[in-house]
């Protein structure tokens, strides 16, 4: 395989890495979402049900895309992108697990604490793989402001609820 092909079969297995991780781990969340989803009291700023899906893929691909920078630059998972990797991987564990533990378990407060955390792990992700590629902790920008604006709206659901 040519090396351009090479590189473009790695970008692609790095964007589908969050993609069908967030698919399959909200796959038990989806069915507890409703009706109880819809008898919550919200947040005045909670976004729209349609902005969910288009602005999760675009996170999605970001970060899959920030990723595969880190992983091509840091010499793969040793060197410089061993320790930005490993916490990048902790922190789609957290992104994954979060939908289960609102949606999937109902456990509005613990998912408001979760969310605190995973915008603690989606900054430090985004200054660790910047020390690696400048660009992919710039691809993480995006993310930290849907972050920040959904830790917002998670700890609004805690406290009307």
């Amino acid at each position: 395989m040519k090396v351009f092909e090479y590189k473009i079969v790695q970008i692609l297995i790095a964007v589908l890495i969050p993609l069908v991780g967030a698919a399959l781990f909200n796959i038990g969340a989806q069915r507890n979402m409703f009706p109880w989803y819809d008898t919550l009291k919200r947040p005045s700023w909670t976004p729209p049900n349609w902005l969910f899906g288009p602005m999760w893929t675009f996170l999605y691909l970001s970060m899959g895309y920030a990723s595969f920078r880190v992983w091509d630059k840091g010499m793969r998972f040793s060197g410089p992108a061993k320790w930005p990797l490993i916490i990048y991987i902790i922190h789609l564990f957290i992104n994954w697990t979060w939908s289960q533990v609102f949606f999937g378990f109902h456990l509005i407060g613990g998912a408001a604490i979760h969310i605190v955390i995973l915008l603690l792990f989606v900054i430090t992700t985004a200054i660790a793989f910047a020390r690696v590629d400048l660009i992919a902790g710039i691809l993480f920008i995006p993310y930290i402001i849907w972050g920040s604006y959904a830790t917002t709206v998670a700890i609004g659901f805690w406290v009307l609820n």
